[in-house]
């Protein structure tokens, strides 16, 4: 009896294999029956298909780089001709509106970034790959920054000044960069006849400097800090200009009183900070003016090259021929 039942059902199983077999067959003869509008239409849908899946792996592994949306009318300008350089060329821009072009209100003045060139902050552009911005890594942030306090030792801002976030440094100030601190990157002052925390001695800021008497914050990782991704970030003048800094971009003391009059809180002042590289991929997403005339370092002020560095920046377009020294460099006033 299940001998019998068992065949019974293989005969079974075998006619519904034919039968398959058979509606398959005729589903082939309709399609080679239809005519040569069927097959445009559906021929089409392979391709797309696959330009579809070609252009999903490269969005999501690949992704483009974003606009940054901005309502900057005054732009500072940094450019680097490397990643790794110490050095670069700063210079002041402005437009009467987002719908015409920018023009320049500087010549190009030579300016020093980290010792160990730049790395991607955190501001107003998008997150980038690549190396980014950390706590004592000796780089500066780039990318695009809003500009924020100015911090001096004066009772005021110089002559003619506009600016009207302005602190003046005391004693009893501080600018934590101690990432297990909850006020990381930010400004603390205590007022008079508090106790001093025992934290507050390491992070007090320093007085008597004159490369450090004006202090223009650039606003990396700020106002919302995150802890360890880098703090005190600012624009100041130098002390000696063959040295590189810390993380912050330093010019001319010259330079940093033009800065401080030029500045204007109604035309939302920013910082842009790239390598040339960098610079000519973003400089259409984000609006940004062309680099054009770009100058060599005044003369006599040649910076200390690394090896590396000599090998990427002979690499470039801008080559490392030091120009001959002279003494008293004064940057170009202003037109």
């Amino acid at each position: 009896m299940g001998n019998r039942l068992w065949h019974k059902g293989k005969r079974a199983a075998a006619g519904d294999r034919d039968s398959r077999k058979a509606t398959a067959l005729e589903a082939f003869v309709k399609i080679r029956t239809k005519g040569p509008f069927f097959w445009l239409v559906w021929g089409l849908w392979v391709p797309l298909f696959l330009w579809g899946l070609f252009e999903w792996i490269r969005v999501f592994w690949f992704p483009p780089p974003l606009p940054c949306p901005t309502y900057a009318k005054q732009l500072l300008v940094c450019l680097t001709p490397a990643t790794s350089a110490s050095f670069g060329w700063i210079r002041l821009y402005e437009r009467s509106s987002f719908h015409t072009p920018w023009k320049a209100e500087s010549p190009w003045f030579f300016a020093r970034v980290g010792r160990n060139g730049l790395a991607w902050g955190i501001g107003l552009h998008p997150a980038q790959r690549g190396k980014q911005k950390r706590e004592g890594d000796g780089c500066s942030p780039a990318g695009r920054f809003r500009i924020g306090w100015v911090l001096g030792e004066e009772d005021r801002l110089p002559e003619g000044a506009r600016w009207p976030w302005y602190h003046r440094k005391t004693s009893r100030d501080a600018w934590v960069d101690d990432p297990s601190l909850p006020q990381y990157n930010h400004l603390v002052s205590l007022p008079e006849g508090l106790p001093l925390p025992s934290w507050f001695p390491s992070q007090r800021m320093s007085l008597g400097i004159p490369a450090r008497k004006w202090m223009i914050l650039i606003e990396h990782n700020y106002p919302r800090s995150v802890p360890g991704a880098g703090s005190a970030i600012f624009l100041h003048a130098w002390t000696d200009p063959k040295l590189p800094s810390e993380g912050c971009t330093m010019v001319d003391p010259k330079v940093i009183l033009a800065i401080l009059t030029w500045l204007d809180p109604q035309k939302h002042p920013e910082l842009v900070q790239l390598d040339v590289g960098s610079y000519e991929t973003f400089s259409f997403l984000w609006g940004l003016p062309q680099p054009e005339d770009l100058v060599p370092w005044p003369e006599g002020l040649e910076p200390r090259f690394s090896r590396k560095d000599r090998l990427v920046l002979n690499s470039k377009r801008l080559q490392v021929v030091p120009p001959p020294r002279v003494q008293n460099y004064s940057p170009a006033p202003f037109p």
